[in-house]
């Protein structure tokens, strides 16, 4: 597992410096004419810019249009940023004394001595959080709905996580793709080595007598609604995840990655897009 893990995680990093280029070169040549004061630079630009012999008023909307992809690149990233530091200031501000909720001696047994924060809400959830000291959050709901046997395998899944970095890596897949909203076989890409981390953190964390609590902690979940608004976050509840996780647990499946026709199809179309603004 671990070298499809190592797979998806190159081709998101291919995929970054690749688009990245190209996304670049767009905008150095491009960026002149955004702030350019002059009417006649503008009017020597448009009439230099040719695209498959176009009109050349057309030739202006394929600029504006480069513009408004920057745009949403650049709002995209901002949301993201947001998203972090709003997720981050609720973990902290509803967040309650551990020995009330949780055995200390357990979480002393794992190694994870201040290193998880009980969160005080009605939904079950259990992830990792923070980049500068990452810790555990569990919530109060989830706590409430599982044995003490299935809160030790939850531990260890989340565990998992906290040693491989998870916590940057799957932030660092999600903002690849955002920056890239116009590929969406990248989603693909990032949702299938969401799903090989999760699994692997659920190896991770069961062994013969364990396996059955990871499964039934699973199923337990699975009668709640999950927010998917921590997608780039490892978390045991990720609503996108859980399916392929219970199949692995429960038949052995082996999970294979799955990709969209129609997210093919779009990329293709978005990158014959690029390339054509690229070499014009």
């Amino acid at each position: 597992m671990s070298t499809k893990i190592n797979k998806y995680l190159l081709g998101t990093t291919i995929i970054l410096l690749s688009l990245g280029s190209l996304i670049s070169f767009l905008i150095f040549k491009y960026f002149p004419f955004l702030f350019h004061t002059t009417i006649y630079y503008c009017q020597e630009f448009v009439q230099s810019f040719n695209l498959l012999a176009l009109p050349k008023n057309t030739n202006l909307l394929v600029v504006g249009a480069v513009f408004f992809i920057f745009a949403i690149i650049f709002i995209r990233l901002v949301m993201t940023v947001f998203h972090l530091l709003r997720v981050g200031y609720q973990l902290h501000l509803h967040q309650v004394d551990t020995s009330t909720y949780l055995d200390t001696v357990l979480i002393e047994k794992l190694g994870l001595k201040e290193k998880v924060a009980i969160i005080k809400r009605e939904t079950p959830f259990a992830l990792c959080f923070g980049f500068f000291k990452p810790k555990i959050y569990l919530s109060t709901k989830l706590l409430e709905i599982t044995s003490v046997k299935e809160q030790e395998t939850i531990l260890r899944h989340e565990k998992h996580h906290l040693d491989q970095k998870d916590n940057l890596t799957m932030l660092f897949a999600q903002v690849v793709q955002n920056i890239f909203p116009f590929i969406p076989s990248i989603q693909d890409v990032v949702l299938n080595f969401r799903i090989e981390r999760e699994l692997e953190a659920d190896q991770a964390a069961v062994c013969n007598y364990q396996k059955a609590h990871m499964i039934s902690a699973l199923k337990k979940l699975l009668l709640f609604e999950q927010s998917s608004q921590l997608a780039f976050i490892p978390s045991i509840a990720s609503a996108d995840t859980l399916e392929a996780r219970i199949q692995s647990l429960v038949k052995n499946k082996v999970y294979i990655g799955r990709y969209k026709w129609r997210n093919i199809g779009v990329s293709i179309s978005s990158m014959v897009i690029f390339c054509l603004l690229y070499t014009s």
